[in-house]
């Protein structure tokens, strides 16, 4: 799937997947080429995470969804290398998650590709925006 992207133009790959950043080295060789990586993992406190899950699961599977949470929480704390950047999301927007992990990158110091804004974002494996980018132009 990467070398898809590449041979159109993409340079900069988003990948997310909750255990991704326990399987960099999979990950990494399934791309093959010599990717320059950040691994980020974004964690919640339990409350946090109860107060999300509240939202979007009722009756119940909510303390069974509630419980594996904190499982897997405490797992991929544990079980994820020390070098993987940990991003607290408790009490922040969206934008601001987004802006540290763009951050810890270093994408906003980069020139940008000769794609501009064509770079893909990926959710698990599949493309989010598999659609290219309007052309406008100005008169």
């Amino acid at each position: 799937m990467w070398r898809n992207n590449t041979s159109i133009g993409y340079s900069r790959l988003i990948y997310t997947n909750t255990v991704s950043v326990r399987v960099i080295d999979e990950l990494v060789a399934a791309m093959g080429d010599d990717p320059h990586v950040t691994a980020v993992l974004l964690s919640a406190t339990n409350a946090t995470a109860r107060e999300r899950l509240g939202r979007r699961e009722i009756g119940s599977a909510h303390d069974w969804h509630v419980e594996r949470s904190n499982q897997v929480a405490e797992e991929l704390d544990d079980l994820t290398p020390d070098w993987v950047h940990r991003v607290k999301t408790d009490d922040r927007s969206v934008a601001d998650i987004s802006q540290e992990v763009i951050g810890l990158t270093g994408w906003a110091d980069l020139p940008r590709t000769r794609h501009g804004d064509r770079d893909r974002k990926l959710s698990g494996a599949r493309p989010v925006a598999g659609v290219r980018p309007r052309l406008r132009s100005h008169v």
